[in-house]
């Protein structure tokens, strides 16, 4: 019951790749606040001291996003749980890096969905 309590709450947390519907000039504030926000929550779920300094290029191969994410155990959960912020984290940090390039916001975003998926 824990597991599926946190793993859901977790999950209605993250809105990654919700359409961006402000104004261009603050996408990258907004972007940022997102990336942030994932961040501390990595942190809340226990991601160690070495692969926070290095969030969210933490250890690709630990964090499997593309991998689904069933659960057995309460560590498996706070496990998960920083894999799904830590993938979310990806996602963003991408979608800085495209508008920063030059692309809008939702093209930004857009372009990160297939390279950076988070697990559901």
């Amino acid at each position: 019951m824990f597991l599926r309590v946190i793993l859901t709450l977790i999950f209605s947390v993250l809105s990654v790749g919700q359409v961006f519907a402000q104004d261009e000039s603050e996408c990258i504030p907004y972007l940022r606040g997102k990336l942030q926000e994932m961040h501390s929550g990595a942190e809340q779920c226990g991601l160690s001291a070495g692969d926070m300094y290095t969030f969210p290029g933490s250890n690709p191969d630990q964090y499997e996003c593309e991998a689904g994410g069933d659960v057995s155990s309460q560590l498996e959960a706070f496990q998960q749980c920083a894999r799904v912020y830590t993938c979310a984290a990806r996602f963003y940090n991408c979608a800085i890096e495209n508008k920063n390039s030059g692309m809008d916001c939702r093209s930004a975003m857009n372009a990160c969905t297939a390279d950076n998926p988070v697990p559901q």
